[in-house]
């Protein structure tokens, strides 16, 4: 019965293209194939090639699918051209591949040296090759290590990834004057501006000048490439080592005292890049005005818990004078929502829509304006933003918004004349909850979750406590997971009138009411005190 052998081939480099003349991978199969040759009884079954892969772990795809193979029972022993082609690593040798030979009785073999893997002589031959192909390897890379070191205490560059503003001409660095006016434009902007993100921007604007060769060159950039470029010393005309740096024997693109300057100023924060505004926020910040005061609405951002909300507020406000209107933030999600209805409404009327199709129709083909009108308020929620706006602008011309409500100038016919919507009602500012806006004529429902939540946890509590399921609120908390002072508050919804409960489900309670407010405004128990203080309140 024939032996079957696997053939293991591996290349340190990965094979090139260009390459014409026998490589290093085929002249290990064609001398293994003649090792095998001179036994009548081997024969090849299968042969497995690694190119551009390293000896230092078995983390190859060729060598698992031979181990695997191997241990299936696909082949009795594995060729290997020498044993540092399949491993260098005498851990490795000793470890899985030894256990191939102990449990699938797989050997491995070398066709240019002569070690016989059955004799203890032979295997201890081969673990000292393996040991000494690791000391060489070793060797060579405090070797390469040291002419590297060497080579750029002289100012030499050695070689890798061209720094984008040079360009490499027989080995050296030399200025490529199509990329480095870019790179000292970057340098002497950020001592103005301070800001990776912004500079980025600038720069990926200046780089459409370019060709495509060199854009692909400089390549887009975003915060992280602009640090990169100012922490590059080699546009100083230096060259880096670990931590330290030597003269280079390239010209600098910038002056060393520009690059120190920059460096003092990455030692301090940098200075935060302008926001980037949606529209949807702030649809309506060049027409929402303080209806008391006669004074634009700002628009900005808060921040709290990693949440951004946008918002309006009266410029007397923001100048810290006196606000006769709203003298507080206006959610900008619940002014948009409000107009946005309004604008609906009208979209529903076929007049308006004949109307608009003239406007839009000079504006853009009838192909796109019969896209845009077609179905627009069923499919509303599902137009890009920019889309929409463009539809509100057309409809909008003011905003005005006062304690009393909002008041919505329209245009609904494309003339300068406005026709007025006035909605009136009252805006609420709700613990933990979004700020809402209740119109008088029309009451909104004003459940609040956390109010419901609270009722029913004090209602389930309250039947527990009188089926004795629990002796006292501390077992509440500590079989819930809630404080005590939680279980204690919530528990005083429980006491409340039938009235002010049905209220609460009802979402007709006033917005203002929260779980404190128990106990804050009314500490009485009676149901009649309770509801004079909760349901009398607009």
């Amino acid at each position: 019965m024939a032996l079957r052998c696997a053939l293991y081939i591996r290349r340190s480099e990965p094979e090139k293209e260009s390459e014409k003349n026998l490589t290093s991978a085929e002249n290990q199969e064609r001398f293994i194939r003649r090792f095998i040759q001179h036994h009548e009884d081997w024969e090849v079954c299968k042969v497995y090639h690694d190119n551009g892969f390293s000896a230092k772990s078995l983390n190859r795809p060729e060598v698992k699918e031979l181990l695997c193979d191997a241990e299936s029972g696909l082949f009795d022993q594995i060729v290997v051209y020498r044993y540092d082609r399949l491993t260098r690593k005498p851990e490795d040798y000793y470890g899985r591949l030894k256990m191939l030979d102990r449990r699938y009785s797989v050997k491995i073999v070398s066709a240019t040296e002569p070690f016989d893997p059955t004799t203890p002589e032979g295997a201890f031959s081969i673990g000292q090759t393996i040991l000494h192909a690791e000391l060489e390897r070793e060797r060579t890379v405090v070797r390469a290590k040291d002419k590297i070191s060497s080579s750029k205490q002289c100012g030499l560059w050695t070689g890798g990834n061209i720094p984008p503003g040079y360009k490499s001409v027989e080995r050296k660095l030399v200025i490529d004057e199509a990329i480095a006016p870019l790179i000292r434009f970057l340098f002497k902007r950020y001592v103005e501006i301070r800001s990776p993100v912004e500079l980025a921007r600038e720069i990926n604007n200046k780089a459409l000048e370019l060709s495509e060769e060199e854009k692909q060159r400089l390549k887009l950039m975003n915060r992280d490439r602009v640090m990169t470029f100012l922490k590059n010393p080699i546009y100083k005309g230096s060259i880096s080592h670990y931590e330290k740096l030597y003269k280079g024997q390239h010209e600098a693109i910038v002056e060393e005292a520009l690059w120190d300057q920059v460096h003092e100023l990455l030692k301090k924060k940098p200075l935060k890049a302008p926001a980037v505004r949606t529209p949807l926020e702030f649809a309506f910040k060049s027409r929402l005005r303080c209806k008391e005061c006669n004074r634009a609405m700002m628009a900005s951002f808060t921040s709290k818990k990693n949440r951004k909300y946008a918002y309006y507020t009266c410029l007397n406000k923001r100048d810290s004078l006196f606000c006769r209107g709203v003298d507080t933030n206006i959610n900008a999600e619940l002014v948009h929502r409000v107009v946005t209805d309004e604008v609906r409404k009208i979209l529903k009327e076929p007049e308006i829509l004949d109307g608009l199709w003239d406007r839009l129709s000079e504006k853009a083909s009838p192909e796109e304006a019969y896209k845009r009108l077609q179905n627009i308020d069923k499919a509303w929620d599902l137009l890009p933003t920019e889309e929409r706006n463009k539809v509100l602008q057309e409809f909008v011309k003011n905003v005005w918004i006062s304690k009393q409500g909002f008041t919505i100038e329209l245009t609904p016919n494309g003339s300068e004349t406005a026709e007025t919507v006035t909605i009136p009602g009252k805006f609420y500012n709700r613990n933990h909850s979004p700020q809402v806006f209740v119109p008088k004529e029309n009451p909104a429902e004003l459940k609040d979750p956390a109010v419901l939540k609270a009722l029913v946890q004090a209602t389930l509590w309250t039947q527990k406590l009188e089926n004795e399921t629990y002796a006292n609120y501390g077992e509440i908390a500590e079989d819930c997971g809630f404080s005590y002072d939680y279980v204690r508050r919530t528990m005083g919804l429980a006491k409340l009138s039938p009235k002010i409960k049905m209220a609460i489900l009802d979402g007709k309670l006033t917005p203002n009411f929260s779980v404190k407010d128990f106990k804050r405004k009314s500490p009485a128990l009676l149901w009649k005190d309770q509801e004079a203080v909760f349901l009398s309140e607009e």
